[in-house]
């Protein structure tokens, strides 16, 4: 990401980019389950007579021949994403194959940072939700917000999330005599 990214007085307080890259989420093996065996169903049941097995078969492994390229898709991504931390946002950047997307979150009362989970391997999650479903779905994507950011993989995230954290708390309580 280079320096024309910054405003005026912003300072990077941390610079990283994740450390694993085929993610498989909790719910992926459960999903992929689910859709070898949902999308032929009905078919199966009911008309097995009239279209042959040929259809459900090819529903089928094309459903989960998509769903696997999702993990291989996310590893793609973020095998080109950097992230940035300066005073007033977290920056996520991403390489895509014909332009830079830029994620950003600006450090404000709803956007504190909190560790989403780390794992045996040390690595961990940061995100900027609210917890729970009801803060999930306050940052589903729109058209003026592409959607949460989360930063995957990140080395020693017990730290970043609390240098971001205190760069949130200085953003969002600023000192006596500092005008916002």
């Amino acid at each position: 990401m280079g320096d024309h990214e910054f405003e005026a007085g912003e300072t990077v307080l941390w610079r990283g980019r994740p450390r694993k890259f085929l993610l498989l989420r909790s719910f992926d093996l459960p999903l992929l389950v689910f859709a070898g065996l949902a999308v032929p169903l009905p078919w199966l049941v009911r008309s097995w007579r009239d279209t042959g097995v040929t259809f459900p078969v090819v529903a089928t492994v094309v459903t989960v021949a998509g769903m696997l390229l999702m993990p291989v898709r996310r590893a793609w991504a973020l095998r080109r994403t950097e992230y940035v931390v300066t005073g007033r946002r977290v920056l996520a950047s991403r390489v895509g194959l014909f332009r830079v997307v830029v994620h950003e979150v600006r450090f404000g009362p709803k956007t504190r940072p909190r560790l989403a989970h780390r794992d045996a391997d040390g690595l961990g999650t940061i995100l900027f939700t609210p917890p729970g479903l009801l803060g999930a779905l306050r940052q589903l994507p729109r058209e003026d917000r592409p959607g949460p950011v989360a930063l995957h993989s990140v080395e020693q995230p017990e730290r970043v999330c609390a240098l971001i954290t205190e760069a949130w708390e200085r953003a969002v309580r600023p000192g006596p005599g500092v005008a916002r």
